[in-house]
């Protein structure tokens, strides 16, 4: 007999409660508890080196390899830094995603000398001395990319605001990150080459096999043996990347994701059907040949993947 949803899910009824969205002003957002962040090379040390130094820093790489969580960690050593000094002050991080929506109106002010002015979101993270976070910078508008030429500067840091003649210079914990996945470029979506020559940059890759383990191990909460088949599946998908309409292979963050389904009682090829295969094209013709594919005896994908296996927690 087939079990119910509700006998899979092993979360305790008792600790399923209403929760209300809490509202937090963004001047106080920030990261005060220590994020998981497993580094791969130098990239913390670098991007903090860099963002001490006054520098942008730009983020570059596939969908899911930990841009966010980085400037998240980034965000809590930068308050650690200054806890250690003495200083109560919380440096406050700012995060927009970048789309073709977004006006120039939504980074500085709106309005007119004559009339009531809204602050707009950069304005308002360069005045309070936070973290600014452009996330999908490609996709947004080319006018929005003057302003963060502008505000990238090394030379001199600065954001204009012409509606109410006023010059805002950034003070020391201002820092401008961005991020996006070139993999996704539109023809008219390129970052010029005079703003891209502002920024530190650095380029984010899906994490070698035995960091990933450790990555799945410790966010998903499942065991070695979990761990180990969801990144080997992971990196089967990868090596299909161009055939079957493939632009990418599975992220990271979707491994956590679907051992996380899978710890909460989820069968795991329910899992990884739903949060990974289902995940790489929106085809079902190239999505069904990707299902063969991954079932192909030359290529490695454990058979637990597909429920032939233990896979005791």
């Amino acid at each position: 007999m087939a079990k119910k949803q509700t006998d899979v899910i092993k979360i305790p009824v008792k600790e399923f409660r209403y929760e209300a969205c809490r509202i937090i002003p963004q001047k106080e957002y920030s990261i005060t508890e220590q994020p998981f962040y497993r580094p791969i090379e130098n990239e913390v040390d670098d991007a903090l080196a860099a963002y001490l130094d006054g520098k942008s820093v730009l983020l570059l790489g596939p969908t899911g390899t930990g841009k966010n969580r980085l400037v998240e960690y980034l965000n809590w050593r930068a308050n650690k830094l200054l806890r250690e000094q003495g200083d109560k002050t919380v440096i406050p991080l700012y995060k927009l995603v970048g789309n073709e929506d977004i006006l120039t109106s939504e980074l500085v002010s709106r309005g007119s000398l004559q009339k009531a002015v809204e602050e707009g979101i950069l304005e308002s993270c360069v005045r309070e001395g936070g973290i600014f976070y452009f996330d999908e910078i490609f996709q947004a508008r080319d006018e929005l990319r003057t302003i963060v030429h502008e505000v990238t500067d090394n030379r001199g840091r600065m954001l204009s605001d012409p509606r109410q003649e006023l010059v805002f210079r950034p003070g020391r914990t201002f820092g401008f990150f961005a991020a996006g996945n070139p993999m996704y470029l539109g023809p008219d979506q390129a970052m010029n080459r005079a703003t891209m020559d502002r920024f530190f940059t650095i380029w984010m890759n899906y994490p070698p096999e035995p960091a990933e383990i450790e990555i799945v191990l410790k966010e998903g909460q499942v065991n070695e043996e979990i761990a180990s088949a969801l990144v080997k599946l992971a990196g089967e998908t990868r090596k299909l990347k161009g055939s079957y309409g493939l632009r990418e292979g599975a992220s990271t963050r979707a491994l956590v994701e679907a051992a996380q389904l899978y710890a909460q009682g989820m069968p795991l090829p329910r899992a990884v059907k739903g949060r990974i295969i289902n995940t790489l094209t929106h085809d079902q013709g190239d999505l069904a040949k990707i299902q063969k594919a991954l079932r192909d005896d030359s290529l490695k994908v454990p058979p637990i993947i597909f429920g032939e296996g233990n896979g005791q927690k």
